[in-house]
């Protein structure tokens, strides 16, 4: 389906949010304002909260894509596809 891999346009923001938070981590941790145990948390809520983001916009994606498809300029290009089709196969019986 639509969800099995993901787009290289949409993992490049996620990594460099990761990266980022990785290098402002690197420097707290470095001066102990922070655990790595708190980075990882970070990362992992980062990371889960872009993926619903991603998730919810594409929710509204497949439903504007329904909704095209049910219009009626697209029902008559399917009625002559099948009137195209269904002709034929008339003939040969």
């Amino acid at each position: 389906m639509i969800f099995a891999f993901m787009n290289p346009v949409i993992n490049g923001p996620m990594y460099l949010v990761v990266a980022i938070l990785l290098y402002v981590g690197f420097s707290d941790a470095a001066t102990g304002r922070t655990t790595p145990g708190t980075i990882m948390a970070a990362i992992t809520y980062t990371t889960q909260l872009l993926n619903g983001i991603l998730m919810l916009v594409m929710l509204f994606q497949i439903i504007s894509r329904g909704l095209v498809s049910k219009s009626p300029a697209n029902a008559r290009w399917g009625k002559l596809f099948s009137e195209l089709v269904f002709a034929g196969q008339e003939a040969m019986v």
